[in-house]
């Protein structure tokens, strides 16, 4: 993770939220969204995926987002039907969005790391890594 603020561009999500080190597929379809895809994979292949306070909504803006998301990173994309995509890919850390810019039809985020507000990261890991093996004894 770098420690630095970054200028990212910005997938708001409809009803889901990515968090850190989590495997996730997106679907993609909206211009805005298309739009910051393209500019991270000719930029390093990470976006803010951030999630919209209402899912209802197609055309959002600065408002309509949450101020805390999760830098995703992309490995695999495919074609869909009806000019949509589908993203493959993890979620790395968790950023606080100091600022929003709208250019070339997306928005962009300077992102900070956000602190972790849990206590010390070697315990959140564990506990992660508790839960993840309980869930796949029940799935089983």
């Amino acid at each position: 993770m770098s420690e630095e603020n970054k200028f990212l561009p910005i997938v708001p999500l409809k009803g889901r939220v990515i968090y850190p080190y989590v495997t996730a597929t997106i679907d993609i379809g909206r211009l805005m969204s298309l739009n910051a895809v393209k500019f991270a994979i000719d930029k390093g292949k990470t976006f803010v995926a951030v999630a919209q306070k209402d899912e209802n909504k197609e055309e959002v803006g600065e408002d309509d987002i949450y101020r805390y998301g999760t830098v995703f990173a992309i490995q695999r994309i495919a074609n869909l039907p009806s000019n949509r995509i589908r993203i493959t890919g993890k979620g790395l850390y968790s950023v606080r969005i100091a600022a929003i810019y709208n250019q070339d039809g997306c928005m962009f985020a300077i992102a900070e790391p956000a602190p972790a507000e849990g206590g010390e990261p070697e315990l959140e890991e564990a506990y992660f890594r508790t839960s993840r093996y309980a869930i796949s004894q029940i799935l089983t």
